[in-house]
């Protein structure tokens, strides 16, 4: 349980220590703790709201409202800096003006800003004017000052009295005290000193500063808060460091944390540790706090950008937006500008952003903690870690008669073979602790054990990379935890989407995806596999018989719908056992145990099973055929005079070309299929009906229909002795095919042969025809481009082209 401030404020009353450092964010509270304490050394009189006594100094961003300009509005030529008169401004300015200092505040007012730039008190040190006085009787008078410069005076106001005020308390005796107004003064409380200094001036502030409070030998006492990091660091190492000369200790000090938490409470937390505390972590840790519980406000901003600059500075990058995602960094660049612009009182403000600027705060946070973790430098391990990774490496370079080291250049080649390795599906297990856990991208990589608590965006970055399907072979990835990550998934997906992104996104169980669910997010009854499966039985028995626009339609909607539902019941066990089961004979008792045990199923689970009706294989693969014939109908027929005449509306239909790629049926299988039924049946109608089956049925395959089937008629196969054999004779025949057909194509169209053949051959290298460029115009024949025949015969030429690439690509061979 938090405190109140009030109850912070007197735990620092309490602390007998000299100096007590705090750092506490922009938005803590800070400021108002300032005022607190303020209020609970020295309480005002109710009747005049002046101090009773001095018994604290102290300097927040209300100091600087006793401070302000007064504008010779009219003419704007007499500009002075008003000092407003109270108690703590009368008692100062009468104590440094009867002092006669004002020497000093000028010349550290002219060390932190410009040597040139002179302040001049009134008599009466109630008014303030600048000017710039660059020698030789040169001057330029009534200059108005910068925000940051006016702070950075006012600064040296407090700093001088400061200085004078140690001096005069260090005089033990109060009778030989120049004054007495100082001797009840039992505080100082600095809060935030300048923000406008360059980290130069801020380090040697900071070092002033120190020194001047160790220098302090009497009762009084120091309480400093910032939101600085490197002013934090500074003063946290100088109060470590003893100082002989004044009998300061680091035992005087004590370095705290101070936190405002969700419940609207605070906590005061000692740092423990004899080094500055990592800023930069913490900052990540209030961030990531903000997130959980969506509390993000428009401060975080200045925590994101403090993170930018802080992590750009130690990772060596000249600017912090260079850490920005490149593909919008502009854009994010001018929204953490806007977010994180702040008044003077920006510590006080809290400010709701739009839903859409907290997920990008999010989606930055998991970015900087990517490249965080993605710049590696073995020189940073320490000898125990270095020495570990070197044995890798060396068991590396065994295996794979490399040369790696741990050293930094070295490594770096190390992490790219590696990698190269991991896709070619040389290297079958990596263990990582951060690398390759975001930006690598493996289709072939199939499961993702972890081991380590992900959160937010790192959890999405390292779930996906299993997410690439990979044909027939990989349909989904698998991500086996051995931490409860649960809840964080789903916070994870909530924060990426919206509030009922998690209701689309986690998986129903495997009975809701059989037997049909509703919809949480939408409301709406989804239909189960086994529904779906039954209606494509009682509508589409037949699916040669399809044959007007709708029913076409209605079957596109109907079977795109099984590929779905039968794509997420594929991660499940329970289905995979379904598919099995098909396989056995289940008359065979002795079958059905050795299943049982395989599976572990008891009888209830195969009885259940029995109960379901599955699609058969060539079913499934008439319906695929059928389903892409739609598909080529519908972008072939509606991009002519028919799509003006259609009454159906086809925008409702989306066919579903991943999934159908994901069970894709390669070349090699097609081929294996025609020795083994060849073996079989050695009836080559019956073959080539079988195949043609098998081949529209597939996206990639299906231009190749024609050049497998008259491999077929044109082939012995009977003398074949083996599948090897059956795919070199193919490859060797389809070479030989195409290329008579691209000399008979580049005739027949009276095509420039040495450009026509540079085009297919390019294009057949990079699987697909294109338009692009000048190389479709230079193998056209000689023809005006004026010619009202020339982009005709270019459209022809192009489309005969695009089938013959679709038809020969993957075969090899040269024209």
């Amino acid at each position: 349980m938090g405190q109140s401030l009030i109850e912070i404020a007197q735990t620092l009353k309490n602390t007998t220590k000299k100096v007590q450092l705090i750092y506490a964010f922009n938005g803590t509270g800070k400021t108002r703790l300032s005022r607190e304490f303020r209020l609970l050394i020295a309480p005002k009189s109710i009747e005049t709201e002046e101090e009773t006594s001095i018994k604290i100094l102290y300097y927040n961003a209300f100091t600087e409202d006793l401070f302000f300009w007064d504008n010779d509005l009219d003419s704007d030529v007499n500009r002075k800096l008003t000092i407003r008169p109270n108690g703590f401004t009368n008692l100062a300015l009468t104590f440094l003006r009867d002092q006669g200092i004002d020497g000093n505040i000028v010349a550290h007012f002219q060390r932190y800003t410009n040597p040139f730039l002179t302040p001049r008190f009134s008599p009466d040190f109630s008014e303030v004017t600048f000017s710039i006085d660059r020698g030789d009787d040169q001057r330029i008078s009534n200059v108005k000052i910068s925000k940051g410069e006016e702070s950075n005076f006012i600064w040296c106001v407090f700093y001088s009295l400061l200085e004078q005020v140690i001096e005069v308390l260090n005089i033990a005796e109060p009778d030989e005290r120049s004054t007495g107004d100082f001797n009840k003064l039992e505080y100082v409380f600095i809060d935030d000193p300048v923000s406008s200094l360059d980290d130069t001036h801020l380090i040697e502030l900071a070092v002033n500063i120190a020194e001047l409070i160790k220098s302090s030998t009497s009762e009084l006492k120091f309480i400093i808060t910032t939101h600085n990091p490197l002013f934090y660091n500074v003063l946290f190492n100088e109060f470590n460091n003893a100082d002989s000369r004044y009998g300061y200790k680091p035992r005087h000090g004590i370095k705290s944390r101070f936190e405002k938490l969700n419940d609207g409470t605070f906590s005061l937390v000692e740092q423990h540790k004899d080094s500055p505390f990592s800023y930069h972590l913490f900052l990540l840790s209030e961030l990531e706090k903000a997130i959980v519980s969506g509390s993000i406000q428009k401060y975080h901003f200045n925590f994101l950008r403090n993170l930018f600059e802080k992590t750009s500075t130690f990772l060596g990058y000249n600017k912090w937006e260079e850490l920005l995602p490149q593909e919008s960094r502009e854009a994010y660049y001018r929204r953490i500008i806007n977010l994180s612009s702040h008044s003077k009182h920006n510590g006080e403000e809290i400010s709701i952003i739009e839903e859409n600027d907290k997920r990008v705060l999010s989606y930055l946070v998991g970015e900087i903690k990517r490249v965080y973790d993605e710049t590696f430098e073995p020189s940073a391990m320490d000898s125990s870690a270095k020495e570990f990774l070197t044995k890798a490496i060396n068991d590396y370079n065994a295996m794979f008669r490399t040369s790696y080291s741990a050293d930094s250049k070295e490594f770096q080649n190390y992490y790219r073979d590696l990698a190269k390795r991991v896709k070619s599906k040389e290297v079958d297990l990596l263990i990582v602790v951060g690398m390759f856990l975001t930006g690598f991208d493996a289709p072939t990589l199939n499961t993702l054990f972890v081991d380590k608590n992900l959160r937010y965006h790192g959890l999405m970055q390292a779930f996906s990379r299993t997410n690439r399907i990979y044909n027939a072979t990989k349909t989904f990835g698998n991500i086996v935890t051995f931490r409860d990550l649960e809840q964080a998934t789903i916070e994870a997906i909530t924060l990426f989407g919206d509030k009922n992104t998690k209701n689309v996104v986690l998986e129903k169980s495997y009975d809701e995806y059989l037997e049909g669910f509703t919809d949480v997010a939408t409301g709406e009854a989804r239909r189960g596999y086994i529904d779906v499966v039954k209606e494509l039985n009682e509508k589409f028995p037949d699916p040669d018989a399809i044959a007007t626009e709708k029913e076409k339609k209605e079957f596109s909607k109907l079977f795109g719908e099984y590929l779905r539902v039968e794509n997420i019941l594929q991660n499940y066990d329970e289905f995979t056992n379904l598919k099995a089961l098909q396989a056995i004979d289940i008359h065979d008792a002795d079958a059905i145990e050795e299943f049982k045990e395989t599976h572990f199923l008891s009888d209830d689970d195969i009885a259940s099973m029995q109960k379901i009706s599955l699609l058969t294989d060539r079913t499934i693969q008439d319906y695929r055929s059928t389903y892409n014939d739609i598909r080529d109908w519908l972008r072939r027929e509606k991009s002519g005079k028919e799509a003006e005449s259609s009454k159906i509306d086809w925008d409702d239909v989306v066919f579903e070309v991943d999934l159908l790629k994901s069970q894709e049926i390669n070349l090699d299988y097609i081929l294996e299929l025609i020795f083994e039924h060849n073996k079989k049946t050695k009836d080559k109608v019956a073959l080539v009906e079988e195949v043609r089956r098998v081949i529209r049925a597939s996206i990639g395959n299906r231009a190749k229909e024609s050049l497998v089937v008259d491999f077929i008629n044109e082939t012995d196969l009977d003398a074949i002795q083996n599948k090897a054999d059956i795919i070199d004779l193919f490859f060797t025949y389809a070479q030989g095919k195409q290329k008579a057909e691209a000399s008979e194509l580049i005739e027949e169209e009276n095509l420039n042969e040495t450009e026509a053949k540079r085009y297919i051959t390019a294009s057949l290298k990079r699987e697909y025809a294109s338009e692009n460029g000048t190389e479709l115009n230079a193998l056209l024949p000689k023809m005006s481009p004026l010619n009202p025949q020339y982009l005709t015969k270019k459209q022809s030429v192009f489309r005969k082209l695009t089938l013959f690439i679709e038809k020969f690509k993957g075969v090899g061979g040269q024209l």
